[in-house]
């Protein structure tokens, strides 16, 4: 499904690479799919990533 949402343009293409994914599901220790869940939620921040996943952690 394509969205064409200012907020999706901005962050097209953050996790399209494997080794990008990989890298960044094994430093928050999650899965792929909740990996490219947090990033469409908050785009591609290391920090904003971070704090998305430990923020529904303590939910």
């Amino acid at each position: 499904m394509h969205d064409a949402s200012p907020h999706a343009q901005r962050c097209s293409g953050s996790h399209d690479k494997d080794y990008e994914v990989r890298n960044w599901s094994e430093r928050f220790g999650v899965t792929r799919p909740r990996l490219e869940q947090a990033v469409d939620a908050v785009c591609s921040s290391a920090d904003r990533i971070k704090e998305y996943l430990g923020r529904e952690r303590t939910a």
